[in-house]
């Protein structure tokens, strides 16, 4: 989970990256739409690997 302006930097060096906003929810989505975080963490890992691994590697590439 992170504010939406490291959403943006990190749109800018991953590619695929699907940024989710759910507006009105605070810093616990878990726990205020448990039901939408599970729906969201399920439809991630069921996407193809690649681009999950290719996600990973740039990540890691940002982060520094």
């Amino acid at each position: 989970m992170v504010d939406k302006g490291a959403q943006v930097t990190l749109a800018r060096h991953i590619r695929d990256l699907t940024p989710i906003h759910d507006p009105g929810v605070g810093h616990a989505p878990h726990r205020e739409i448990p039901e939408r975080v599970a729906r969201d963490i399920e439809t991630f890992l069921l996407s193809p690997e690649e681009p999950r691994l290719s996600a990973r590697k740039e990540l890691r590439h940002v982060a520094g």
